[in-house]
């Protein structure tokens, strides 16, 4: 439960660090990319980052998980 909070933040401070100017915080963090939308109005280019974070943080695990959980199931 707490890997839902610690990842995504752990993830937000070290992209920081490494990239202190937030262009890869805004494109691979959920945080930073919920900062981007609500700074104004939301451009394609924001919105192209909201695809890429929902794909890394929402179908990815999910689809790892199920092939954990499942591996020899058939489809």
């Amino acid at each position: 439960m707490a890997a839902t909070i610690v990842v995504p933040m752990t993830t937000v401070a070290l992209l920081t660090a490494i990239d202190p100017h937030r262009g890869l915080t805004q494109w691979l963090t959920p945080y930073g990319n919920a900062q981007s939308l609500l700074a104004g109005t939301p451009t394609p280019k924001t919105f192209a980052g909201l695809r890429v974070v929902t794909l890394l943080w929402c179908v990815l695990p999910n689809a790892v998980g199920t092939r954990h959980i499942n591996p020899r199931e058939p489809r």
